[in-house]
């Protein structure tokens, strides 16, 4: 998906990409959750241009315009759940009649809507795997409500259209009652998503399985044999401006991480490697909600009965550390 073009596209489109519309970011959540998706936009923006949409807050969290990046805020917070779809995506639908192509993160799911109220393509981008499962009644539910929709789910073979399989993984919170009335009021569309496939006599084909990309190494996990195959592990999103590592120089970027990588190698010798516990940068509303303390005594206890060092990442948080 906006791969580099070859020389031979170059020249075809040259002429032509000046004018190429631009390529809405939807993001929402913690800045673990945005950086990531920041640098794609980033590479990205050398080919197309950007506007990105997420919490307000964020304003201050990249350098927006440095990177050419057009940055549009929300009027929710970080680390709330907004219950105001409206507020929440307007910014992302007024944007979305500009451009061609959607990129969201898992905590902006409003953006697969407007993609789909727009006609234009999407990819789901998520720097981590979110622990999330429907609940045990929503098949039943789904072949209730939308009986000839699940038949042609469950029937869909590996031609690129959408299957049970994303829904089971990932598109599932899309037919919550959530959006249902979002979707018909501001959208113009049937309250449930792919409805036309629905109906009696339908003849409306499933539309293409939309990509979900995981910023994440398959070293860390590999993708289970059940994962859709329009999921893929691309490793790590992170800034830098190449691939070739270097090193970094005394008091320039990356400095202390380094030296500071340097210290716990040192620290840690030739014994047992550590078990690490972190907790992102939803540190803040951890200890908020009073979860912190039982997590890292969570971890500590997991560390003694393996036997092993714990390396716990407080964030900063005092409380943490």
């Amino acid at each position: 998906w906006l791969r580099p073009a070859d020389k031979r596209e170059r020249s075809d489109r040259s002429s032509a990409t000046s004018v190429m519309a631009p390529v809405l970011f939807v993001a929402f959540g913690t800045t673990g959750d945005i950086l990531p998706l920041f640098h794609i936009a980033r590479r990205v923006r050398t080919r197309h241009r950007i506007v990105f949409v997420s919490h307000a807050a964020h304003a201050a969290t990249c350098d927006w315009a440095a990177a050419g990046i057009e940055f549009l805020g929300t009027p929710t917070r970080p680390d709330e759940r907004s219950t105001a779809i409206g507020s929440e995506y307007e910014a992302a639908v007024q944007a979305s009649a500009r451009c061609g192509f959607v990129v969201f993160n898992l905590f902006a799911l409003g953006a697969w809507h407007i993609a789909e109220a727009r006609g234009v393509a999407a990819v789901a981008a998520s720097p981590c795997l979110i622990p999330y499962t429907p609940p045990a009644a929503f098949e039943e539910a789904f072949r209730s409500e939308l009986p000839r929709l699940h038949a042609a789910l469950v029937a869909a073979k590996g031609d690129g259209a959408v299957r049970w399989a994303e829904v089971e993984h990932w598109m599932w919170p899309l037919w919550t009652e959530r959006w249902g009335s979002w979707r018909c009021e501001r959208l113009g569309l049937p309250a449930a998503p792919m409805a036309a496939c629905d109906e009696a006599n339908a003849t409306a084909a499933l539309p293409r399985a939309t990509p979900l990309l995981y910023g994440f190494s398959p070293a860390l996990l590999p993708p289970p044999p059940h994962w859709p195959r329009s999921s893929a592990l691309t490793g790590a999103w992170h800034g830098g401006g190449g691939n070739a590592p270097h090193a970094p120089q005394e008091g320039g970027e990356g400095w202390e991480a380094e030296r500071d990588a340097h210290a716990l190698r040192d620290a840690l010798g030739d014994g047992r490697p550590p078990l690490y516990a972190g907790f992102g940068s939803a540190s803040a509303a951890l200890l908020r909600s009073g979860g912190g303390a039982d997590v890292a005594r969570a971890a500590l206890e997991a560390a003694r009965r393996l036997g092993c060092p714990l390396l716990l990442h407080s964030c900063g948080e005092p409380a943490l550390a």
